[in-house]
């Protein structure tokens, strides 16, 4: 999510990213089970991820470097359903929140385990939300899509909850990729900027500018390459670039815990398992001698 917390740190946010219990490499067991697909608790899940998110708010109002009275919560997929569920019983100074595709338990492309209990958890959080909130979903998501997102949207404002709905228009070949993809920020960005400024919560009268890292792609690459280094380039840390000497190929890694992790896994990457040699040319946009 680096370039996603780029976005929102250029207009004048602190933004932080973290893993809810039980994702990725954090501490202790998965916080959000929903118990079977045939009798899913989708509500207890969504609040048990609302209280990861309010913790960190906690936690960053104690940071020097935070300022005190507003702040927002942005999610996507189980994220943004656990940040509506948030708004349901919002943490002190809560302004607005920012939900893209929210949902649970998609089994498969264009399936959900339990439909009728995850509107119904919809329409539970919407009985006490009050908070402004933002919903974005590409018309052609295929883990909730449009048939859904319309019912969950019904159940949550008709129950009481404040939402402003934006159906954005087809993106890639998964329209649920819309904001985890960096190449999705154009796209959302305007929507994000209308909402904010709806809510009075714009920061700055202009973006703060963040260069762009002026290092030269490795001269074997061909076009493909080329845009991935960019994409690589514009990437958060620890991360690593490699390629074969002489050879188009290429593998990259990024978002890891150390340079070392990066350098091993961009290796195995570029290699795809082939007899191949391959070296890294690139460290944290830093050329490697």
């Amino acid at each position: 999510m680096w370039a996603q917390a780029v976005a929102f740190a250029r207009r004048g946010w602190v933004a932080v990213a973290f893993l809810r219990r039980g994702y990725g490499r954090s501490e202790g067991v998965w916080a959000e089970t929903y118990g079977s697909c045939s009798n899913p608790d989708y509500a207890r899940a969504g609040r048990a991820g609302a209280e990861d998110i309010a913790a960190v708010a906690k936690f960053m109002a104690t940071q020097p470097y935070v300022s005190k009275g507003k702040w927002i919560s942005v999610g996507v997929s189980a994220g943004a359903f656990a940040t509506v569920a948030l708004t349901a019983d919002p943490p002190r100074d809560l302004a607005a929140a920012l939900s893209f595709a929210p949902g649970r338990g998609s089994t498969t492309p264009d399936m959900v385990c339990g439909e009728k209990q995850l509107t119904s958890a919809f329409a539970g959080f919407g009985r006490t939300s009050r908070i402004p909130l933002l919903w974005v979903s590409a018309e052609n998501d295929h883990f909730f899509g449009p048939r859904l997102t319309s019912q969950f949207t019904n159940a949550f404002s008709n129950a009481g909850g404040h939402v402003t709905f934006v159906k954005a228009s087809p993106f890639g070949t998964d329209g649920h990729q819309l904001f985890s993809t960096a190449s999705g920020i154009p796209i959302w960005s305007p929507i994000v900027d209308r909402f904010l400024t709806s809510n009075n919560l714009v920061l700055r009268d202009r973006l703060i500018d963040v260069p762009a890292p002026d290092v030269a792609a490795p001269s074997s690459l061909k076009s493909n390459g080329r845009v991935a280094f960019r994409t690589y380039l514009d990437s958060g840390p620890n991360k690593a670039f490699a390629v074969v000497a002489g050879d188009s190929r290429f593998g990259w890694a990024t978002g890891r815990r150390t340079t070392e992790e990066a350098r091993r896994d961009a290796l195995g990457l570029c290699a795809s398992g082939a007899n191949t040699k391959c070296t890294v040319v690139n460290v944290n946009n830093k050329p490697v001698d």
